[in-house]
């Protein structure tokens, strides 16, 4: 079996063609980005992808697992000032798609508090999105009893 020596990551090409087929749709809608928040290899650039995801004008919920990744590597001491930048760099990606798109990003630092942050993003899903669905139902049942 042949283990790849590098691995890419096509962030931005993956969540605007994402946000691009999305935005046709006319109910709401969001998107649940679980990711490092690197980008080592799309077609698109940073600003491109930006400026495409403001268009769309669908949310994005981010979860990074970077920050996880990143204290088991510094435990090891596999971390050093280059990497450290691009995790920074990760994170502020992560957390100006969800800015700008309306969403919001969340930066777990452990396994158990990933699923806190689960816990928060169903909270966020219900509140804006189940809840609206549950009361448009309720209105059109009460129009038509009458």
């Amino acid at each position: 079996m042949n283990i790849a020596a590098f691995s890419e990551s096509n962030l931005f090409d993956a969540i605007t063609f994402t946000a691009q087929r999305m935005s046709e749709i006319q109910e709401r809608k969001a998107i649940l980005l679980i990711a490092s928040g690197q980008d080592t290899f799309s077609k698109l650039n940073y600003g491109e992808t930006r400026k495409i995801l403001q268009r769309a004008g669908v949310p994005i919920y981010g979860v990074s697992v970077g920050q996880t990744y990143r204290i088991l590597a510094e435990s090891y001491g596999a971390v050093g000032a280059l990497q450290r930048m691009d995790w920074l760099q990760a994170d502020n990606q992560m957390r100006t798609f969800a800015k700008e798109s309306g969403g919001q990003a969340f930066f777990p630092r452990f396994e158990a508090e990933i699923r806190a942050r689960g816990f928060a993003l169903e909270a966020i899903a219900r509140r804006r999105y189940i809840n609206e669905t549950v009361t448009l139902l309720r209105a059109t049942q009460t129009v038509a009893k009458a």
